[in-house]
């Protein structure tokens, strides 16, 4: 099985679009701490510009990215990642040669949605340390952390708790990805056109992102209300909602693995 998964990790690194997401990323993190630090140069005394000035350094950075990109920008490269993944070896006959190696389809399919995890982890911690290089390099690091939730407004909070919540967002993300992950991972193998798994994948995302904006009750059960996880950590009731989010996401995790193996196995590919 480490054979498998170390196979599917060094594919990984072999999609040149993989180097194209780096890239954007980078040029979004470095432009938004650059717009942030002309807002502040150019702002005027009022209460939007107090609050543009409390998150607008390093130490703050990367909450600032994660709760702009967690909800669309990040699905989305998981989105086109997958299609390429697997809708592109069933389409040119790539899963063939593969799975004619002592290779089952079980371990195939758990080698996948960990690479999509690897994957996650990787960009959502490559985002983070680079807010915090060009925030602190642009911005300043700051006294203290702060950010703009959904819930509580304005939450400020010592550095050291900062850098705790910081991590633990970016941690909780990489489990709300890899949920959205495996359901891709679902998705993915029923097409054998990348194309086309994207163009699905894409009309999926925009649903969740209907179902989130709604801030309805039953999001607690959907993987739309833990987008931005890390509005949750900042809530009065986060250790409450916090465990019931990673409850929600291990399960669709889960179950979307089952499912997607229990089909894929079924599923004539050689002939």
């Amino acid at each position: 099985m480490f054979k498998v998964l170390k196979n599917e990790i060094l594919k990984l690194f072999l999609f040149k679009r993989i180097y194209i997401v780096w890239a954007i990323l980078g040029v979004m993190v470095l432009i938004t701490a650059a717009v942030l630090r002309f807002s502040l140069e150019v702002g005027e005394s009022s209460a939007d510009a107090e609050l543009l000035k409390a998150f607008s350094n390093g130490q703050s950075l990367p909450i600032v990215m994660l709760d702009g990109l967690a909800s669309f920008v990040f699905p989305l490269f998981v989105v086109i990642i997958t299609g390429f993944m697997i809708s592109e070896e069933i389409g040119n006959g790539t899963i063939k040669l593969y799975l004619m190696h002592p290779v089952t389809r079980t371990q195939f399919i758990a080698a996948k949605l960990m690479a999509i995890t690897v994957f996650n982890a990787i960009m959502l911690f490559f985002t983070m340390i680079l807010s915090y290089i060009a925030g602190t390099l642009i911005l300043g690091f700051g006294k203290n952390f702060a950010a703009n939730t959904t819930f509580e407004g304005l939450f400020t909070a010592p550095v050291a708790e900062g850098l705790v919540i910081t991590l633990l967002s970016y941690l909780l993300t990489i489990l709300t990805l890899s949920a959205f992950g495996a359901i891709m991972l679902f998705i993915a193998t029923k097409f054998s056109s990348s194309g086309i798994t994207t163009a699905v994948g894409v009309g999926f995302l925009i649903l969740l992102n209907l179902l989130m904006n709604m801030y309805l009750p039953v999001n607690d059960f959907f993987i739309s209300g833990y987008f931005k996880f890390s509005n949750i950590l900042m809530s009065e009731s986060s250790l409450q909602r916090s465990a019931i989010g990673i409850g929600v996401l291990l399960f669709y995790t889960l179950l979307a693995y089952f499912i997607t193996r229990i089909q894929f196995i079924k599923r004539d590919i050689l002939n």
